[in-house]
């Protein structure tokens, strides 16, 4: 095998998700290639409505893969900015997830 080829046991966290998630990541990926950096911040916070209008969750680990992609020709300091974007909303989302919802009095 040559050294720069991977090897075919190298698995992605692209490999294990669902065709649909894949696609959905693609996608997103490929309208992002299009933005300027200026443009990219308000496209990545609509991302997480489109999951939700797509009823679709990801992992923390499909999520780290999907903000890698988006992520990676971006200057060091606009990668900086996303990924403690990424992080705050980990963050935010385990954070609604130990608050139980409102009980309703009706």
């Amino acid at each position: 095998m040559n050294q720069k080829e991977a090897p075919s046991t190298m698995t992605t966290p692209f490999d294990n998700m669902s065709p649909e998630k894949a696609q959905f990541i693609k996608q997103i990926v490929s309208e992002a290639s299009g933005k300027s950096q200026n443009e990219l911040f308000p496209f990545l916070l609509g991302i997480n409505r489109q999951i939700a209008g797509k009823h679709m969750s990801f992992s923390d680990e499909e999520t780290d893969a999907l903000v890698s992609q988006l992520t990676k020709n971006l200057s060091p300091k606009e990668k900086k900015r996303v990924e403690l974007l990424h992080q705050l909303s980990k963050m935010l989302a385990k954070q609604s997830k130990k608050t139980p919802p409102p009980q309703s009095n009706t």
